[in-house]
């Protein structure tokens, strides 16, 4: 497992704390760490690699790596769905971030989905990966024929609207305006963030239907 981590010129690369030579070791931490160190390890990469939204240089290099410790049925559920979220993250960088690192992150993710997709057969792992495949905007097109068939195999609740947006933002670059109303009705904190703005609320209202609907999984 993580096979090529260690060929990584890390210690070359940068992330928010400075010298990205620490991921490996939390990478492994995630893998094959006990329960308390995965979680310390979790909250590292996020804090490093996609800080309050920024992305970084050693971002899309961590990328295969977690996508390969989120496919590894060895890892308990609860984290690779923490880990897929943190995909989701590091696909969608925010205006903060050196534009070059975005499109970086961005095209590592898409280029994963080919191995995640598999994974869209476990419940949870679905919503998951259908949020990553959104924040890829067209480069989530893999992911589409699979989101289409969760969507209408949902009833009109937050999992099918999870699939609805994350459509709309691969095939329109947007949900569409009867998406946006239902997420306001199941997401106050979506409802009271809205901008006007595209593609911000249909990413926001991803996020936020997303993340309600894996709550569950991630205690």
């Amino acid at each position: 497992m993580l096979e090529g981590l260690d060929a990584v010129p890390w210690h070359q690369l940068h992330h928010a704390y400075g010298r990205a030579d620490d991921v490996p070791s939390l990478l492994r931490d995630v893998a094959i760490g006990s329960e308390t160190v995965r979680e310390r390890a979790i909250d590292q990469l996020f804090g490093c690699l996609d800080h309050q939204g920024t992305v970084y240089e050693a971002s899309a290099f961590a990328v295969p790596f977690l996508a390969e410790i989120a496919g590894d049925k060895r890892t308990p559920f609860r984290w690779r769905v923490w880990v897929l979220v943190l995909l989701a993250g590091l696909a969608d960088g925010n205006e903060v971030s050196d534009g070059r690192y975005v499109l970086a992150a961005r095209a590592a993710v898409a280029k994963e989905l080919a191995v995640l997709l598999p994974l869209m057969n476990e419940r949870g792992l679905d919503v998951a990966i259908a949020w990553i495949a959104g924040n890829c905007g067209p480069d989530g097109n893999p992911a589409l024929p699979r989101i289409g068939d969760l969507e209408r195999s949902e009833p009109a609740k937050g999992r099918r609207l999870a699939f609805a947006i994350a459509r709309g933002l691969i095939q329109a670059g947007r949900a569409t305006a009867t998406d946006l109303t239902e997420a306001a009705k199941l997401s106050e904190d979506f409802s009271d963030s809205k901008e006007g703005i595209e593609p911000n609320d249909s990413k926001r209202a991803l996020e936020e239907i997303a993340s309600g609907e894996l709550n569950q999984y991630l205690k």
